[in-house]
């Protein structure tokens, strides 16, 4: 291990700049693209991430600047007629990709939804099955 007692024997801590990751998650990549451009493995940056507060924190703040961007985006889109639909497209699916946001669609139904034949019909076939001894 390293004098402070960190990482494998015979390395140095590598400290991650929190401002840098904040800013590279700002511009949408991915945490192995942010730690590539930081040049460590991105099983390093993941147990960084894990242990540190800073680096967590860090990561929020960027996604959030970069979301802010696409919403941004997406609403001036709503707002005016785009000549090119493939920015809203682009700007859907990341908001869906990156954002969390989902489609929804909702089935109403009304009435009564009767199983009883389904399940009569697996009770008959379960107890042929008991008498037959499990083969049919």
């Amino acid at each position: 291990m390293d004098v402070a007692g960190n990482g494998k024997p015979g390395r140095k801590k590598i400290e991650l700049d929190s401002v840098e990751v904040e800013c590279l998650a700002a511009e949408g990549l991915a945490e192995y693209q942010i730690a590539a451009r930081l040049g460590v493995h991105p099983d390093t940056f993941a147990a960084r991430k894990k242990d540190e507060e800073a680096i967590r924190d860090a990561l929020k703040r960027g996604r959030r600047r970069a979301h802010g961007t696409i919403a941004n985006a997406i609403f001036e889109a709503a707002r005016k007629v785009v000549d090119d639909p493939r920015y809203s497209t682009i700007a859907i699916w990341y908001s869906k990709a990156q954002m969390g946001w989902k489609d929804r669609t909702v089935i109403e139904h009304e009435g009564e939804v009767n199983v009883g034949g389904v399940r009569d019909r697996l009770a008959e076939k379960l107890a042929r099955r008991a008498v037959a001894g499990g083969d049919s």
